[in-house]
């Protein structure tokens, strides 16, 4: 559905209610499950259409889900390798300089 489809009343009727989770968020827009049913059906013709395209969007929301999991895992590693490398330089190499010169 095209978020045109979705506000146009005359294609699909809702009613607005104010969002009951903070007054400043926008208004829900509620709709009758049986209009819901009939604009799908008369959108996508007929019954294999409509689960093609449930699984197609199923199929996107998958993808999507991956990459957020793949990309947490690539901040992970990275997480640990700086550090492991902050870790490996060990005291020995850390060292301070003070005002005269002279290191510590």
């Amino acid at each position: 559905m095209g978020a045109a489809e979705i506000r146009d009343r005359e294609v699909l009727p809702h009613s607005l209610k104010a969002n009951p989770h903070k007054s400043t968020f926008a208004n829900m827009m509620l709709y009758l499950r049986c209009q819901v049913d009939y604009f799908a059906w008369k959108k996508w013709e007929s019954p294999e259409a409509l689960d093609a395209e449930r699984e197609d969007r199923m199929e996107e929301k998958k993808k999507k889900h991956k990459k957020c999991e793949e990309g947490l895992l690539d901040l992970r590693r990275r997480t640990r390798e700086s550090v492991t490398l902050a870790e490996t330089e060990g005291p020995g190499t850390h060292t301070h300089l003070w005002d005269n010169g002279r290191r510590r």
